[in-house]
């Protein structure tokens, strides 16, 4: 049985507090705070979100009291789907229980935070007869609080920096994260001495869409340009939302030819929506490209070259994929 570190709560606090605010907040650390407030045979930090039937394993530290008992992740379940059977702490969110089995009396702790609209659940377990002490369920409850309230914390900035930096409908980059990242992108193709491709895709015929048939059918439209953009590009690529009515590429490690290839591979996609709305209005779609270092090795005059293909491109009158030439 582990022996626990007669450490103050205060000071476990103090601990987690500079973790985070030193960036270096994780549930490894965290559960070692833990592991430090209560004596226990096995721990484990795991996320259940809504409609996942299985539970997420975040950390865990001598799992095997809990990966060996078959009956434990039916108390998980238990403990989660009503805590009300349990003893709750004053803030909701910690769940104390011994259960009997076959094998005697398990004891665990439980607690129980708010993760978005999912579950962060901290657990302490060990086969024994003896419950947990009452300042072991005191301790662990400050301490689980605590992480709780972080975790909470660093969901919710992330959820703002989402929504911050990322289109609501398409959930690509708005036009300010996407010079900074177009920036960072070219920085390291730079450094590594490797190719990138720039695609600007302009949807041609939206505005009348928006004037005959509303903001619902556009904006359905929209999303599902955004759609097919994704299914027809790598996972690594990166996509952003230029401007209501144009698109953005950026396609690392790619020379002209093959990002021209994958331009193609996109508009055969998209020419497939216009045809699917072909009947209420007519959609066009055209894409300029430009690469780093064929056409130039700065940023700004990269995206001017993207810009000009692009014009070049509508000027054409067609759909087309067009890399732009002096």
């Amino acid at each position: 049985m582990t022996t626990a570190r007669r450490i103050s709560l205060a000071r476990l606090i103090n601990r987690m507090a500079e973790d985070l605010f030193a960036g270096k907040a994780s549930p490894e650390k965290y559960l070692e705070t833990v592991r430090d407030s209560v004596t226990a045979d096995s721990f484990a930090m795991m996320k259940l979100l809504p409609g996942e039937a299985k539970l997420q394993l975040l950390s865990g530290l001598d799992l095997k009291v809990i990966t060996d008992d078959v009956e434990a992740p039916l108390i998980l379940e238990e403990a989660v789907a009503f805590p009300e059977r349990s003893v709750v702490s004053p803030t909701g969110s910690f769940v104390c229980d011994p259960f009997l089995n076959s094998e005697g009396v398990r004891a665990f702790l439980l607690s129980r935070g708010s993760l978005g609209s999912g579950h962060l659940l901290t657990l302490a377990m060990r086969r024994s007869k003896k419950s947990f002490s009452a300042s072991e369920i005191e301790r662990f409850a400050s301490v689980t609080n605590y992480i709780n309230l972080v975790f909470g914390f660093l969901d919710m900035t992330s959820d703002l920096k989402k929504h911050r930096d990322h289109d609501t409908l398409t959930g690509f980059l708005h036009y300010n994260a996407f010079h900074d990242t177009l920036k960072k992108e070219v920085s390291r193709a730079r450094r590594h001495k490797r190719s990138l491709c720039l695609g600007m895709i302009s949807v041609e015929g939206l505005a009348d869409f928006w004037s005959s048939c509303g903001q619902i059918t556009t904006e359905n439209i929209i999303f599902r340009v955004s759609r097919s953009i994704k299914e027809n590009i790598r996972d690594f690529d990166i996509t952003a939302r230029y401007s209501p009515w144009e698109f953005s590429l950026i396609l690392p490690e790619l020379n002209i030819t093959d990002g021209i290839h994958t331009a193609e591979r996109i508009l055969a996609g998209l020419n497939d929506i216009a045809s699917e709305f072909s009947g209420d209005g007519e959609l066009a779609f055209r894409i300029g490209m430009a690469n780093y270092p064929d056409d130039t090795t700065t940023t700004e005059r990269l995206l001017e070259i993207a810009e000009a293909a692009l014009a070049k491109a509508r000027e054409s009158g067609s759909d087309s994929v067009v890399r732009w030439e002096e």
